[in-house]
């Protein structure tokens, strides 16, 4: 019997948030994780994710003299982009080699979990199209607000091939009522994506502390996952390693 393929990813790609703030204050993030991002880079890396936090708008003001810096020397650029317009879309697609854009498409969650109280679906879905029409564009979706088969029909809708799933985490130091979807939802989700996509990764955003449950559970639909738990056997799995971020 033919083996499934897998990739698995153990990233060694720098994250580079361009500021320390955010302006929306997620419910699920709060700022926190730009804490745990690099501020200047490091020449050891051959590639960088480049983040950052938002304005009230869900814009991140993009440093693009920093990527004509990272251009030049012939390394490898994911842009967390947030929101944006053309002409801004057009700029990234001069340095990006892929975009992570987080698709969301549920105004409730849009509004209410992002903070995000002037934008809707269309917004959204604007920002992603101008997106595609510059480069490659990775679409994030996140399992746990309960809108993930909208983003998923949708984007079928919209022609696209591949997706990005990540998990809602609670975190010990950010205060929030959320709760972690269970291992029965989030399977619920990538099998009904199984039927639709192309490639599926299940991305390093995900709840450690049951990431053996979930790991074992999601290598049979995904194509391509990011340190995986360590205990997990690929003994039935075609593997092939990667040692950059995931939609490199």
């Amino acid at each position: 019997m033919q083996k499934k393929r897998i990739i698995i990813v153990k990233p060694h790609t720098q994250t580079i948030s361009v500021n320390d703030n955010c302006e929306l204050n997620c419910s699920h993030c709060k700022g926190y994780f730009l804490k745990e991002m690099d501020k200047k880079i490091n020449d050891n890396y051959e590639s960088y994710l480049i983040s950052g936090g938002c304005d009230k708008n869900g814009q991140i003001a993009i440093d693009f003299d920093l990527l004509k810096k990272i251009k030049l020397e012939n390394k490898k650029i994911n842009i967390h982009s947030g929101l944006v317009d053309e002409q801004t879309a057009r700029l990234i697609g001069e340095y990006a080699n892929v975009v992570s854009f987080d698709f969301i498409m549920d105004n409730k969650v849009i509004q209410n979990q992002y903070n995000l109280k002037n934008k809707t679906e269309q917004d959204i879905i604007n920002s992603y199209l101008f997106l595609k029409k510059y480069c490659r564009v990775v679409p994030h979706l996140l399992i746990g607000f309960g809108n993930e088969k909208l983003g998923i029909d949708k984007l079928i809708e919209l022609g696209e091939t591949e997706v990005c799933f990540i998990i809602l985490k609670k975190h010990p130091r950010i205060n929030n009522n959320l709760v972690e979807p269970t291992i029965k939802k989030i399977e619920e989700i990538l099998k009904y994506a199984r039927s639709k996509f192309k490639a599926i990764t299940l991305g390093c955003m995900r709840p450690m502390n049951r990431k053996k449950e979930i790991d074992n559970m999601a290598i049979k639909y995904v194509d391509k996952i990011v340190n995986p738990y360590h205990e997990i056997n690929f003994d039935n799995f075609e593997v092939e390693l990667k040692n950059e971020c995931c939609c490199l």
